[in-house]
């Protein structure tokens, strides 16, 4: 016997333990796709690409593609995580591997990385989205998942109150000597009050409105908050922040409609490009020039010097500058070069380093707030920069470089290293999916799950970046809604049912529980909070 679960956003989906059984993609929906892209690639491509090379190129695509259509037919369990992790390394290690350069600064001097090498990072990079995948099919995460939440209750006071964290953040990012009041111990609380509390109060008036239970008031003022974000974000010199804004955005409305917001992905890429241009001249005149100015006027001068530069670039009747503008804008976004590099000196002259790189991470539970001289999670990233002649030691202060969580458990262990830190990064990711965006029903669960995604999705981070630090925001996010939280069993739990195996994300066909409640009200028979 089958039940009905009404969406407010879609058409009604039937569930049935009948008809649980995997349902075939059709082939060109699922193969077609990824195949072209790459066609695409390869053709428009100025490189020599290998034909284990576009295989694995294609395989990269492939992963996330049909991960998509398979959660969008199984029940849309959770989030596609794992489909937006391998779209990301996807786009961290193939899109250069077609349209970038292979030229890496090493020791001060510009060198080509081998093919040999450039080969074996793509095989890297498939064999770890498939110990990912394993990792979250593996389930371990979602049997440690919490059975116990807090949940919002939406009342008007409540609202008031999600309203003035989401104010109070902006207001604390427009004034930058509220990070550096109170030391280091008060500057990293402050980073997280300002950064994920904030955020995940920005999250939870959008999902309102996207619920259409917002006034015309809360309507503007969150239209205000996430503008002045921006603003505030464009105007430090960092392309990330507005990046990851309309990323979680983006998220929220795919956790609501089920679907991808096509208008806000298209955006990101013209954003970046066009930015890009002009990022390295903004810089050097507000970072290293230290010329004081005002957030609208540093917006102004970095919207200039990108359109000054582009306007050179399309002048040039070659298409060298175009191309080359390119080329530094996809450099950004890339960690195939580096990646290489280390494949080139590891481990002959840069032997295995076992498990220094992963020490910070034994104290990164701890506040600095109550352990001021606490060891720095960049000791990671600086051991990388100085060891493969990525930066000079006496430049360290000035730039941060990371080589990603997959390449760091190489220059660990080897492959075996990537293979375990990618499965239990999947682990991970099913843990947070399960407890987060799976079955908590709350906006709450939902905000927080959905603020950390940058962070837990980054393929650029090593892994002192990527671990430090999840508890600590989880922690104080739940301390700061704790007066307008309540407590309670998860659906799951109250109705005494466990969860079954499922693939993350697709891959296999997910049987859904008739007792479990999706997400934030989607049924129409389990009480919304606060209703």
């Amino acid at each position: 016997m089958g039940i009905t679960v009404t969406s407010k956003s879609a058409s009604p989906t039937r569930v049935s333990p009948g008809n649980n059984r995997p349902r075939r993609l059709p082939p060109a929906q699922v193969w077609l796709g990824p195949a072209g892209v790459t066609l695409l690639l390869w053709l428009t491509s100025p490189n020599r690409i290998s034909g284990i090379q576009i295989l694995a190129a294609f395989l990269l695509l492939l992963f996330p593609w049909w991960s998509y259509h398979h959660w969008r037919q199984s029940g849309f369990r959770g989030l596609p995580l794992f489909s937006a992790a391998a779209a990301l390394y996807w786009l961290y290690f193939t899109v250069q591997l077609f349209w970038g350069d292979r030229h890496i600064s090493s020791w001060g001097k510009s060198r080509v990385v081998s093919d040999a090498a450039v080969t074996e990072v793509m095989l890297l990079v498939v064999s770890g989205m498939f110990f990912l995948w394993l990792g979250m099919r593996s389930t371990a995460g979602r049997l440690v998942a919490l059975k116990r939440f807090p949940e919002i209750s939406m009342t008007p006071w409540s609202v008031l109150y999600v309203q003035g964290v989401a104010v109070a953040g902006t207001l604390m990012a427009a004034y930058e000597s509220f990070v550096s009041a109170g030391g280091a111990g008060a500057r990293e609380i402050i980073a997280i009050l300002q950064g994920t509390v904030s955020l995940t109060a920005v999250l939870i008036l959008l999902r309102r409105v996207m619920d259409g239970k917002a006034g015309k008031f809360e309507k503007a003022l969150l239209l205000g908050i996430v503008a002045i974000r921006i603003l505030l974000g464009v105007s430090s010199g960092w392309m990330g922040a507005a990046v990851g804004l309309g990323f979680c955005c983006a998220v929220v409305y795919l956790h609501k409609h089920r679907r991808l917001p096509i208008a806000i992905m298209a955006f990101m890429l013209p954003y970046v490009l066009f930015f890009q241009a002009g990022k390295q001249a903004f810089r050097d005149v507000f970072w290293h020039g230290q010329t004081q100015a005002n957030p609208i006027e540093k917006v102004e001068f970095w919207v200039d010097a990108s359109l000054q530069s582009w306007e050179e670039a399309l002048r040039q009747p070659t298409g060298a500058g175009t191309a080359y503008l390119l080329s530094y804008s996809l450099s950004r976004t890339s960690l195939l070069t580096q990646a290489a590099n280390v494949f080139d000196l590891t481990p002959n002259i840069v032997p295995y380093q076992n498990w220094h790189l992963y020490s910070y991470m034994a104290v990164a539970l701890i506040p600095r707030l109550f352990w001021p001289d606490k060891p720095s999670m960049n000791e990671a990233n600086q051991f990388y920069q100085v060891a493969y002649g990525i930066t000079r030691e006496r430049d360290l202060g000035n730039v941060s470089i990371a080589v990603g969580t997959l390449v760091e458990g190489y220059i660990s262990f080897g492959w075996l290293g990537a293979a375990m830190v990618m499965f239990l990064v999947g682990v991970l990711l099913d843990f947070w999916n399960e407890t987060f965006l799976a079955g908590s029903g709350t906006f709450l669960a939902a905000g927080i799950g959905i603020a950390m995604m940058p962070q837990l999705l980054g393929a650029e981070s090593q892994m002192a970046q990527y671990a430090s630090g999840i508890v600590q925001h989880v922690f104080l996010t739940l301390v700061v809604f704790f007066p307008v939280t309540r407590w309670r069993l998860s659906q799951r739990a109250r109705a005494g049912v466990s969860t079954p195996a499922l693939a993350p994300s697709g891959f296999r066909g997910q049987a859904v529980s008739p007792n479990r409640a999706t997400t934030l009200g989607h049924v129409s028979h389990v009480r919304e909070p606060g209703a």
